[in-house]
């Protein structure tokens, strides 16, 4: 397991996020426009301002769903080769944790009942053994 098989969810879920804030700032742009192209008169071939951006939120939209299916298969596989490659059980849930749903060490401190210390440790321990350079 590298590194870069652990931050793969991670990078999706960014993308992701990155993509719902590129939606909301076309729908806004959008709502502002609406009043104002209404009022201006244009030839028939060309499209509107507002179109373009009902486009581009339909293709944003396109590729929010299949980032949401790649974020899945990602999960699945991480949590798969966590699984098979980790043999003790809190370092399994601590990866888990960590790298499939993304939680801070804190939140991971919290759920798993073991001070925040104690989770650095583990996850020390699980990189030492786990995480191989590539």
């Amino acid at each position: 397991m590298t590194r870069q098989d652990l931050d793969s969810v991670r990078d999706l879920k960014l993308r992701a996020w990155l993509l719902v804030q590129s939606r909301a700032s076309l729908l806004a742009t959008a709502e502002d426009l609406v009043p104002i192209i209404n009022d201006i008169p244009r030839p028939k071939d060309v499209k509107s301002r507002t179109e373009r951006l009902a486009v581009k939120i339909l293709e944003i939209d396109d590729e929010l769903d299949k980032v949401h299916e790649k974020i899945i298969q990602a999960e699945i596989n991480l949590t798969e080769q966590i699984i098979s490659e980790v043999d003790n059980p809190a370092l399994q849930k601590l990866a888990i944790l960590r790298y499939v749903k993304c939680l801070s060490y804190k939140d991971i401190s919290h759920y798993m009942k073991y001070t925040l210390r104690y989770i650095y440790i583990l996850h020390d321990k699980f990189f030492k053994r786990f995480i191989t350079e590539k």
